[in-house]
């Protein structure tokens, strides 16, 4: 007589394990789960890296005409100090130059 289908006699638990299908779902969840917090996580170092790049374009775009059009320039060896004041402190902290010594 079959084991399988014999109900008098007990089925290891091996078998008893294999055989059932309660939380199948959790392994493939677990994965997607996964997936979609790696896909996340690199939407928002996207994100802060456009923004970076998008801030310091911009400064930039305004501080060429700005540091072209200045009369005399200053002394500092830094070429970003011919720059308004407001953009100076803007330039540094996205960039951080330190100037040749």
């Amino acid at each position: 007589m079959d084991t399988r289908t014999d109900p008098a006699r007990p089925r290891s638990s091996l078998a008893v394990f294999a055989a059932d299908e309660a939380g199948g779902a959790i392994i493939p969840g677990l994965i997607f789960f996964t997936l979609m917090v790696m896909m996340g996580g690199m939407a928002v170092d996207l994100m802060r890296f456009e923004h970076t790049r998008t801030t310091l374009q911009q400064t930039t775009d305004r501080a060429v005409p700005a540091a072209a059009t200045m009369g005399r320039p200053r002394s500092n060896s830094c070429w970003c100090c011919r720059v308004p004041d407001h953009l100076h402190g803007l330039l540094h902290g996205l960039v951080r130059i330190r100037p040749a010594d």
